[in-house]
């Protein structure tokens, strides 16, 4: 807290896995199996997340501005993991799912989200207006052509810009 009322955190992690020893890897669309020994793992390898929230009384309650950024670095997924029917500048702008088997994807990504708050504790009022990906960001994430779906490349397109509201009454003690 470098003053009062304004709170700064950050967070960042560094992955930087491979294989020691994988002989037998399994390719993308039942070509060969391959020897992955020392591939590097199709992960992202930075992460960080920068949050600045200022508060300050007013009136009655605690009116509160909130700012999170936060980046995803791109991942370099080895060719064993891409479809070879796809062409590499899709690639290049598809974002590596965590959840999908195979990651056909390679970008990076950075959202910003910013909020205003107030908060009236002693009537257990809270008032929020939000702008996730303020600067609207376009973006998607790579999914897989698995058998169930008849080799289709799948993908999820990710959250445009989105404005809300939010109010929340609670009674009794939290």
């Amino acid at each position: 807290m470098p003053t009062e009322g304004l709170t700064l955190s950050a967070a960042y992690s560094y992955f930087n896995g491979k294989y020691n020893r994988f002989p037998g890897a399994v390719q993308f669309g039942g070509r060969p199996p391959k020897d992955a020994s020392g591939e590097k793992l199709p992960n992202p390898p930075h992460m960080y997340s920068l949050n600045a929230r200022y508060v300050r009384q007013v009136g009655e309650g605690d009116l509160g501005f909130t700012a999170n950024w936060a980046y995803t670095g791109h991942a370099t997924p080895s060719d064993r993991f891409i479809n070879p029917f796809l062409d590499k500048a899709v690639v290049k702008r598809l974002l590596p799912s965590a959840s999908a088997q195979f990651s056909n994807g390679s970008a990076d990504l950075g959202l910003m989200n910013l909020s205003v708050d107030y908060a009236m504790k002693d009537k257990g009022l809270f008032f929020q207006a939000f702008v996730n990906n303020a600067f609207g960001k376009k973006y998607a994430y790579a999914g897989t052509d698995g058998g169930s779906v008849g080799g289709i490349q799948v993908g999820v397109v990710g959250e445009p810009r989105m404005f809300g509201v939010s109010v929340k009454k609670t009674f009794g003690e939290e």
